[in-house]
This record gives structure tokens, sequence and C-alpha cells, in this order.
């Protein structure tokens, strides 16, 4: 019924945690684990060999000779969960609650017009202390859908998230960026509602994923083309037009100063605002920044 998709790179200190949250699991359903290892450089294949060896009904392991990238390892480890619900936990993060993919099982069994389920989670920073969830940035809606997604980012931590099997195929955009987790959110959240669990049921280590160890520019840039990436892949005119207008926004936050006097970059064709919003001289700026794709 279930399938678990778990990434797994240069884990070592952290696999065998996440390998026991998930085959500690207590349900009525049959679930398997698809381990994908990407040729790790560390013990990681060896302790993931030892669970399969151990768990032959409960883990399925693919292996690799050479090193795929996470992207690529995520599509190929996805391309192989084929139950009718597919849930996700890195690596490098764990399942606290033993009951966890039973309770997401029953609502979305229960729910047939949501598409995915998530929940709530702990951090854990580099010290190994925990902390309420100082990431979320949706923290009071329980149902949520695309345009939220969309409007508000990825609030949902990918250890969270199970989601309904029914995409035949991922755009192959979804792939392209290390975002790959929310352009999957955003595609399926076409097709239903999102709903939030209130229970408390994983932990999302902080600091020790590639995005993570990113600067925060970087992290924007990469947020961008991700929206970018979408944009070629839904089909839907109104997601696109809110996918363009954030998109707008933070270019709007990278312009100079003196450009961020204008509310809306698409109201400088409006005549009406050249004389309120800014002298001919910022608008002319603004006109050939856009011109030039920098705006």
């Amino acid at each position: 019924v279930v399938a678990v998709c778990m990434l797994a790179y240069n884990h070592e200190p952290y696999i065998a945690q996440a390998i026991e949250g998930v085959i500690k699991q207590q349900t009525n359903f049959k679930f398997k684990l698809i381990i994908g290892e990407d040729c790790s450089t560390d013990n990681t294949r060896l302790i993931c060999e030892n669970y399969a060896f151990k768990y032959p009904d409960v883990i399925e392991l693919l292996p690799l000779a050479t090193n795929l990238g996470m992207s690529k390892n995520f599509k190929r480890t996805l391309a192989a969960c084929k139950g009718n619900y597919t849930a996700v936990c890195e690596g490098d993060d764990y399942w606290t609650d033993e009951y966890k993919l039973q309770k997401q099982v029953d609502f979305l069994n229960a729910n047939p017009d949501f598409i995915i389920c998530y929940h709530k989670v702990e951090i854990l920073d580099t010290n190994n202390i925990l902390h309420n969830d100082f990431l979320e940035r949706n923290s009071e809606k329980l149902e949520t859908n695309v345009y939220d997604l969309i409007t508000v980012g990825n609030y949902m931590h990918t250890c969270s998230v199970m989601y309904r099997n029914i995409a035949a195929y991922f755009p192959d955009q979804s792939f392209n960026h290390i975002l790959n987790d929310y352009f999957l959110w955003v595609w399926l959240a076409q097709f239903g509602k999102i709903k939030k669990l209130p229970d408390l049921m994983a932990v999302y280590r902080y600091g020790v994923g590639v995005y993570a160890s990113l600067s925060t520019a970087k992290q924007g840039i990469i947020s961008q083309q991700t929206r970018k990436n979408m944009l070629t892949a839904l089909k839907d005119p109104t997601l696109i037009r809110l996918l363009e207008l954030r998109l707008d926004n933070y270019r709007m936050q990278t312009l100079p100063h003196s450009l961020r006097t204008i509310e809306n970059l698409d109201s400088i064709y409006d005549k009406s605002v050249l004389a309120s919003k800014a002298s001919s001289k910022v608008l002319l700026q603004a006109l050939l920044l856009k011109l030039k794709n920098i705006v």
C-alpha cells in the first residue's frame, strides 16, 4: 500500500536512525522502504546493506556503481515507489511516531479529495538540540491548496509528507534543481487539497543538507529557478500568472533601492502611475532593466 522513498548519500552518522524510524512503523497494511543509495564515499551503503539483509521483506536497496547526484537519484528512487501512497524521509531525518504511516493512510483513505498529507516536525540543530519548528511558514491553516504553496513557498518538511500516488509521471523539470520536493508538491497539489495533521511525528536535521549549506542569496536564486521551471510544466493560466507575480516580487526585492518605489512593476505601463509613483528617470531605469531581463 505504501512506499517510503529514502535518499542516502554520505549519511553514515544518520542513516541507521532514519531506517529504524521506518521499520518500526505499526500498520495494518504492508509498506516498503525504497533506499536510493547514491554511491556514498563513507559507510552509508554498508549500513544500508546490513539493514536490507536483515529486513528483506521491508527494505529494497537501490545501489549504484557511480554517483548520480541528488536530483537524478531522487527521480529513479521515486520511480521505484509503486504503492498507492508514497511517503518520503531523507537519510538524515527520522520519524518519531511509530503510527505515523497509519495515521496518514487513514486520513487519505477517508478523504479522497486530498492529495497530500503532512504533519508537524521538530528541528534538530547541529548541536543536537531539539527545537520547535522555527522554519514553518504555515502555522495556522490545516487545509491548504496549490495556491498557498505558490504564494507562501514550501511549508512542508519532506520527512512529513505522504502523497496519493496518482501521477503516472512527474515532469522532467521536477528534477532539474535542488528543490525537487517543492516542485513535486506544487505539481501534485493541482489534483487535490493539502492537509496538515497536528501530530508531531518526525525530526528534521537543520544545517546538514545541500540546500541548508548554501548562503541566503544562493537559496533565493535556486528558489526562483525552481519557480521558473514550474512555469514550463504547469498548464493552468491562473497558476502560471501567480507564479509570474511571485517571480516579479522577488526581482523587485533585488532591485536597487531607488527602483523599489514602484509597487508593482507591471504598473509602470499605467499612465496614472507615471506621475505619482516615481520620476521619469527611475521609470526609465526600470524599463531598461526589464528589457535586459534583470528585472
